[in-house]
């Protein structure tokens, strides 16, 4: 029996943790995907816990948190929209407050 992701519903956008693809992937992953699958932000490793810590529904502060752990991002990941390049600026610039 094959299990299916592990899916959190957010309404425009979920958070898509998956075990099972390891030999694509190289380890598990956790996809903020946006949309109708139009993008995917993907993280190597579990981050449904951190995830599950914010404290909203709202799309963008879930990808903050995938800007603040770009050193996990993968490969497969998509690039980031223009509009949201101002904020990894923005969320970098914050780290030396």
């Amino acid at each position: 029996m094959i299990t299916p992701n592990s899916v959190e519903d957010k309404g425009s956008f979920y958070v898509s943790y998956n075990a099972l693809d390891v030999s694509i992937y190289g380890d598990v992953t956790t996809a903020l995907v946006y949309g109708q699958m139009e993008q995917f932000y993907i993280l190597k490793g579990d981050h449904r816990d951190a995830y599950s810590q914010i404290q909203s529904d709202l799309f963008e502060d879930y990808l903050a948190y995938y800007i603040r752990n770009n050193n996990q991002q993968h490969d497969f990941s998509s690039s980031l929209p223009e509009k949201y390049l101002q904020m990894k600026n923005d969320t970098t610039d914050q780290g030396a407050e």
